[in-house]
């Protein structure tokens, strides 16, 4: 039975509804869609760029962190430590200092220290191949200041004199470079000597003592074997004069030697 033109009218007009209707949440939905997927890439794009960012960093902190490690590395690197093998060096400059001057009377306690340079430096069975130098101190303490011990230096050129002192000595010295560890040598004794030029000097330990090494270059037999000699080049008649004044004398200048530490 055909609908009334009113009835049919009311169901075009529905339907036109329901289509304009569905249209637009289809473009709602678009829309959101399309406004969501805007969203996401602005997202994405700040998170990846912060991703990014956080990265370099990351990626930069290392490498700094890597270099400074590095740079302390460089700057605390470990020392060579107690050196092993034996030491020779043959130049010695230095000093033997009296305090106070010894002179020809004597009657206070006199403190004597030396202070020495010691270069040309070769090492034998060592774990240091290369040593540029040595400093060598040491303090002596005895009982009077008189010049009576440096008037028994021979007169005659060469040989070891009768003198001999069995006052223990303890020489330190300390290389370069520092990463060697010091040595300690100790000489239960030493004895006046001159060289084959007339010069006087002291020779360590001397004739009936010994000689023991702690620290590098103890050799094998914990420095049994070390030997130290030193020489200025003021003749003996000279120091006794020096000794002999009101002033006394304050020092002496040591300019030649050798030194073993075996």
């Amino acid at each position: 039975m055909p609908l009334a033109g009113p009835v049919k009218r009311h169901i075009r007009d529905m339907a036109t509804i329901g289509t304009t209707g569905n249209r637009h949440r289809e473009t709602t939905r678009c829309r959101r869609s399309d406004r969501n997927r805007r969203a996401g890439v602005q997202s994405g794009g700040i998170w990846g760029t912060m991703r990014r960012d956080v990265v370099h960093a990351v990626l930069l902190g290392a490498v700094v962190c890597s270099s400074l490690s590095l740079v302390g590395c460089a700057r605390s690197s470990p020392s060579s430590g107690v050196a092993s093998g034996s030491i020779h060096c043959s130049a010695v400059k230095g000093s033997v200092d009296f305090q106070p001057p010894l002179d020809s009377t004597g009657g206070s306690a006199e403190r004597v220290t030396v202070k020495a340079r010691l270069s040309r430096c070769f090492t034998t069975g060592s774990s240091v191949r290369a040593v540029s130098a040595g400093t060598v101190t040491s303090t002596i303490l005895v009982a009077t200041n008189a010049c009576s011990g440096l008037l028994q230096f021979p007169s005659s050129l060469g040989g070891v004199s009768t003198p001999l002192s069995s006052r223990r000595v303890v020489v330190d010295t300390k290389w370069h470079p520092a990463s060697i560890a010091p040595t300690t040598a100790i000489f239960s004794g030493f004895s006046v000597t001159t060289n084959d030029s007339g010069s006087p000097g002291f020779a360590f330990p001397g004739v009936g003592h010994q000689a023991k090494v702690t620290g590098s270059f103890a050799g094998t037999n914990r420095g049994a074997l070390s030997t130290a000699v030193v020489f200025t080049n003021q003749g003996v008649d000279e120091l006794a004069a020096e000794c002999s004044r009101p002033s006394g004398m304050a020092s002496i200048e040591l300019s030649s030697g050798e030194v073993t530490f075996l």
